[in-house]
C-alpha cells in the first residue's frame, strides 16, 4: 500500500513539473508572437528555454534569455515567467518576492551587452514588464518606479501592452545599451 501511495505522489509531482514546463513553453511562444507584432522582426523561443548556450547560437540569434531574434537592433535580453505564487504587492513588501529573484536572473542573462527585460504574469492576469529605471525616459507615463530594498536596484514596472505602445525605433541601439541600474 505504501509503495502505491509513494508512486502516486511521484506521478503527481512529475505531472506538476510537466504542466509548469508546458505553461512556460506556451508563454514563450505567445510572447514571441507579441514581440514580433511590436518590433516587426522574427522572434522565437530559445531552445530549452535559455538552455542552448553555444556562443555561435547566442551571437547569431541575439540569444541571451528566453525570447530571441536575429535583429541586432533589439537591445533586450527577455526573460519571461508565467507563475502563480506571486502578487504585485509583494514587490513593495519583500525583497524575497519571486519577481525580484526573476529580475536578478534577467540581469545575469543580459550580461554587459543587453538590457534586461523581465516579462511576467499569473493566470488570468495581464503581462507585466520590468526594466531598469534608466529606460524610463523612453516609456510612456504609465509605469511604476520601484527600488529593490536589498540590492538597491531601480526599476520601472508596467503593463506589457503599454510598453508595446512605444515606437521600437526609440529603443534601437547601435554600439551602446541601457545599463543595468
Amino acid at each position: 500500500m505504501t509503495l502505491y501511495l509513494h508512486q502516486a505522489r511521484e506521478l503527481l509531482r512529475m505531472s506538476r513539473k510537466i504542466n509548469a514546463k508546458s505553461k512556460g513553453n506556451r508563454a514563450e511562444r505567445e510572447l514571441a508572437k507579441l514581440f514580433k507584432q511590436w518590433w516587426g522582426s522574427d522572434f522565437a523561443r530559445t531552445p530549452s528555454s535559455g538552455g542552448f548556450h553555444t556562443k555561435r547560437f547566442r551571437s547569431d540569434w541575439n540569444a541571451e534569455a528566453d525570447i530571441v531574434t536575429t535583429d541586432t537592433k533589439f537591445p533586450f535580453a527577455v526573460e519571461c515567467k508565467w507563475q502563480e505564487n506571486w502578487f504585485l504587492e509583494q514587490l513593495l513588501k519583500s525583497s524575497k518576492a519571486l519577481p525580484w529573484k526573476w529580475w536578478k536572473q534577467a540581469c545575469y542573462q543580459a550580461g554587459e551587452d543587453k538590457t534586461p527585460l523581465l516579462v511576467f504574469k499569473r493566470s488570468r492576469h495581464p503581462w507585466y514588464y520590468m526594466l531598469p529605471v534608466s529606460c524610463a525616459d523612453r516609456l510612456l507615463e504609465s509605469y511604476l518606479y520601484m527600488q529593490h530594498v536589498v540590492e538597491d536596484k531601480h526599476v520601472c514596472i508596467g503593463l506589457l501592452e503599454d510598453l508595446f505602445k512605444t515606437d521600437p525605433e526609440m529603443w534601437w541601439v547601435l554600439d551602446d545599451h541601457v545599463p543595468n541600474d
